[in-house]
């Protein structure tokens, strides 16, 4: 009978968030409606994790379909946009100069704070005989781990970065072989 009732708010609580939006009612306002219905839909029906279990992880699941497609699709049209390939390497050399910079401030904030708290200091580590440290991978292989060995394969498992880099290195031959056919 509560999974009825479970059906039966959440099918209301998609009609108000419908009726609304034909209302022609701003964005962030149905998104503060729709959040304030789940919030009532879920204290109501905390006991019946089953139904909205269903349909959470039916939702998580759409989402990661549609995550790495957006990814290569939003990279290769970004970079095919530049009219030329200097416009892109300027623009290449100073994210990669803001990614450097902003990296290097975090460790650096990270350690003068670790260091100012004096983190693990008085934590007593005890040996477990069952515990194995994971080793360490060396630069280069983290580095060679990024470029992608088959795309297809880095997709399925869900790697993004070497996914973002077969997508840089898919616009960047698009783009110079795009200004070829345009020289001729």
């Amino acid at each position: 009978m509560s999974t009825v009732f479970a059906l039966i708010l959440t099918t209301i609580s998609f009609s108000i968030i419908k009726f609304i939006k034909n209302k022609k009612v701003s964005f962030s306002l149905i998104s503060l409606i729709a959040l304030t219905l789940g919030l009532i839909s879920g204290i109501v029906l905390k006991n019946e994790e089953n139904v909205f279990s269903l349909i959470g992880q039916t939702y998580i699941s759409l989402i990661k379909m549609l995550v790495l497609p957006l990814i290569i699709t939003s990279i290769i049209t970004s970079i095919n946009k530049f009219s030329n390939t200097d416009d892109l390497k300027r623009i290449a050399i100073k994210a990669i100069s803001i990614l450097m910079l902003t990296t290097a401030i975090a460790t650096f904030i990270g350690l003068l704070v670790g260091n100012i708290l004096n983190v693990g200091a008085g934590y007593n580590f005890i040996n477990v005989p069952e515990f194995k440290a994971r080793e360490i991978p060396k630069f280069t292989q983290v580095f060679l781990d990024m470029i992608p060995k088959n795309p297809v394969n880095e997709m399925a498992n869900g790697k993004i970065i070497p996914v973002i880099i077969f997508s840089i290195l898919i616009a960047i031959s698009l783009a110079i072989e795009g200004e070829k056919i345009w020289i001729q």
